[in-house]
């Protein structure tokens, strides 16, 4: 995500569940991702963000997802990818 994505998100997530937003992830289950898969995920970070970036490693998640706000709260079960980018953990689809 870019800068302007994340202050949007956050926008959209404090009028359903108020401020002071937290979330946090349960992994329910998880599964490597094939060297191709890793390759291919280079490959889009390189065509949308114009970056060189070295993946060592990846995982499609199940997640229980929560998110908690000082109105309300919501939780569900989710599908994403992580991948280990130059050292540290992203989170790819959300």
């Amino acid at each position: 995500f870019t800068d302007e994505m994340l202050e949007s998100r956050m926008e959209d997530m404090e009028e359903v569940y108020g401020s002071n937003i937290k979330m946090s992830f349960k992994v329910i289950s998880k599964e490597e991702l094939a060297k191709d898969e890793l390759t291919q995920e280079k490959e889009n970070i390189k065509i949308n963000y114009d970056k060189d970036v070295t993946i060592s490693k990846g995982y499609e998640l199940e997640v229980e997802m929560t998110i908690k706000g000082d109105d309300s709260e919501a939780s569900e079960t989710n599908t994403l990818n992580v991948y280990e980018i130059d050292g540290k953990w992203y989170i790819i689809s959300f």
